[in-house]
């Protein structure tokens, strides 16, 4: 969820898989390219955590 500013100046963004993503906004003087990740807990099987670092 964004505030009505950072949605006016958010240009693009783009879904990596379902636990990332990457925004591209507009600012003042450059374009900002966030990218967002979600990891997963300690508790989660060790499968899921290496995979997830694998992907990053």
């Amino acid at each position: 969820m964004l505030r009505k500013e950072e949605n006016k100046c958010l240009i693009e963004w783009e879904p990596i898989n379902e636990r990332s993503l990457t925004a591209l906004f507009k600012s003042k003087f450059h374009n900002v390219t966030l990218i967002q990740c979600y990891a997963p807990t300690n508790q989660a099987e060790q499968a899921t955590i290496d995979e997830f670092y694998e992907q990053l």
